[in-house]
């Protein structure tokens, strides 16, 4: 569905962006559980930029998956052997979980809300 980049610091990836790809960038329309930026071309959002709040993780690009359901693919990833680095979360148009596979390697998953599920 998309991609963010998780850092400690948003403006500076923000600003490299937009001067190598031309991004626009814009602030997000609700702040709050997340901090961070788009990065915007053609008026698509094409990536975030999101402020991680553990200074102990590295900066990371994050993949998103569309899911019929974040709660149902969550508990799907335990039993798959995987493990939830976040459990599900409504940000509005969408609600959203990060697991990680049994190897470690993080995704999001993503399941959209309201009109946004229906594209």
């Amino acid at each position: 569905v998309w991609i963010d980049l998780w850092t400690a610091d948003a403006d500076q990836p923000a600003r490299f962006y937009s001067a190598v790809a031309r991004y626009t960038v814009l602030p997000l329309e609700k702040e709050g559980l997340r901090n961070g930026v788009h990065l915007v071309s053609g008026n698509f959002v094409r990536a975030g930029v999101m402020e991680k709040k553990d200074p102990r993780v590295s900066s990371v690009w994050l993949p998103y998956l569309r899911v019929a359901d974040a709660q149902a693919a969550t508990d799907k990833a335990r039993a798959a052997g995987g493990t939830v680095v976040r459990e599900p979360v409504n940000l509005g148009q969408v609600i959203v979980a990060i697991i990680a596979d049994p190897t470690g390697a993080p995704v999001g998953v993503a399941q959209l809300l309201g009109a946004e599920a229906q594209q």
